[in-house]
């Protein structure tokens, strides 16, 4: 009696295909279904969140006492757009500044930061804290972080002052839009790709 052996390309390709699902949206990123789009458009997984463009963004806070702290920063690929989304503890709204700079330099100290990349957006989060505020040890460190498609990197230098800093390095000026999301709460850049 001849034994039967299942062939093993289809396991293969059924492990392959998990991998790529799990993988392909930057670390498991769903948006709630709080965040679903309007029927009419297609959903943020498939298009980027806002419209994307050159210019600078800016949303001013007032906190009240309750801040909220950076946990994670998380980089994904995606068909016309790859997004970058920083991880944020339950507190209050952040506010944030985020523009493109000649130079990364880590706040407070001056310090030059290193980048990879030609171009350098700079991300300040606003109306965060400090760990040891929250009687916690500190859930992120600084330090520089994989990027994934047109994002060659994320370098986050820390907090001072309310302020959690990072530089995200491309390579060139490319359009992108800032969205805070809830539920939990996470503030999404998505850069747009352009041809050439």
């Amino acid at each position: 009696m001849t034994a039967y052996r299942r062939p093993l390309v289809p396991v293969a390709l059924t492990v392959a295909a998990l991998l790529l699902v799990a993988c392909g949206d930057g670390g498991g990123y769903t948006a709630p279904s709080s965040d679903t789009a309007p029927p009419s458009q297609a959903s943020a997984t498939e298009r980027p969140l806002g419209q994307p463009d050159l210019a600078p963004k800016t949303r001013e806070v007032t906190g009240t006492g309750n801040p909220t702290l950076l946990e994670n920063i998380r980089s994904g690929r995606h068909q016309g757009f790859d997004r970058v989304v920083f991880d944020l503890s339950d507190g209050e709204e952040p506010g944030w500044r985020v523009d493109y700079v000649d130079e990364a330099m880590q706040q407070a100290s001056g310090l030059p930061v290193d980048v990879e990349g030609d171009a350098l957006l700079h991300v300040v989060i606003t109306n965060t804290t400090y760990p040891f505020e929250l009687g916690i040890e500190d859930p992120f460190e600084p330090g520089t972080y994989p990027g994934a498609g047109v994002v060659n990197e994320v370098a986050y230098t820390g907090i001072f002052e309310g302020h959690t800093e990072s530089y995200i390095g491309l390579d060139r000026e490319l359009p992108y839009s800032v969205t805070l999301l809830s539920n939990p709460t996470r503030l999404v850049i998505d850069v747009e790709h352009l041809p050439g």
